[in-house]
């Protein structure tokens, strides 16, 4: 081998096998106008009374914290600015009034915030930014929201488990396709296990014994 060649390394692409089990339209649809309500809530509320404190502007890294109940960040920021505001002032009693002033300011806007925080808010600040100091959903949000609302499985086991359950159902399907109109009220109504002996011990099952096979197709 040359100096300075090396044998090329094979990438091995590793694909997860996934099943959807449900499309969860109706939680997709929910959370869509939630984060259109939320939108509406944080323009509304939030980001004319973070103007208010004359900070700078709204960006997406301060809305997830607040929206997180986290106010660390524009606390310290509301603190320094107020130290700005307030150096001129020589004398003590009305420097510490301004200062109580801005405690209360910023309670005042945590109460704001923590008015839009609930356990929804928490998932649906993901589809949601700031842009120029205004809320708005991110690119492809709704897009977003119907996907992760879908339930997929992707564990082996899980999709073994899921494989077995399906070849019960087509055979549980093809059954009904033989069968009389009353004996597939009664498998509806009763299930199948009046069809099946269970082992007590193993729970394994087998034909019945007492099953009327001519019963099952003429009836």
């Amino acid at each position: 081998m040359k100096e300075g060649c090396f044998p090329q390394k094979k990438l091995i692409k590793i694909i997860m096998e996934k099943i959807l089990i449900k499309e969860n339209a109706s939680i997709a649809m929910r959370n869509i106008q939630n984060v259109e309500k939320l939108i509406s809530e944080i323009n509304q509320k939030i980001v004319p009374a973070f103007d208010d404190l004359n900070i700078g502007k709204l960006n997406t890294e301060i809305l997830y914290a607040l929206l997180s109940n986290n106010f660390e960040s524009v606390n310290k920021l509301i603190s320094e600015q107020a130290q700005k505001d307030t150096d001129y002032i020589k004398t003590p009693s009305i420097k510490n009034e301004m200062l109580r002033v801005i405690d209360k300011v910023k309670n005042d806007f945590s109460k704001t915030c923590k008015s839009l925080i609930n356990y929804d808010t928490v998932h649906l600040i993901n589809y949601i930014e700031v842009k120029a100091g205004i809320a708005k959903s991110i690119k492809g949000a709704n897009e977003a929201i119907v996907e992760d609302a879908k339930y997929y499985i992707t564990d082996p086991k899980e999709i073994e488990i899921y494989n077995e359950l399906k070849t019960i159902a087509e055979a549980y399907n093809r059954l009904l396709s033989k069968v009389g109109v009353r004996t597939k009220l009664t498998i509806r109504m009763n299930g199948i296990s009046d069809y099946l002996d269970i082992d007590q011990h193993s729970y394994e099952g087998v034909p019945a014994e007492a099953i009327n096979y001519s019963s099952m197709i003429l009836l």
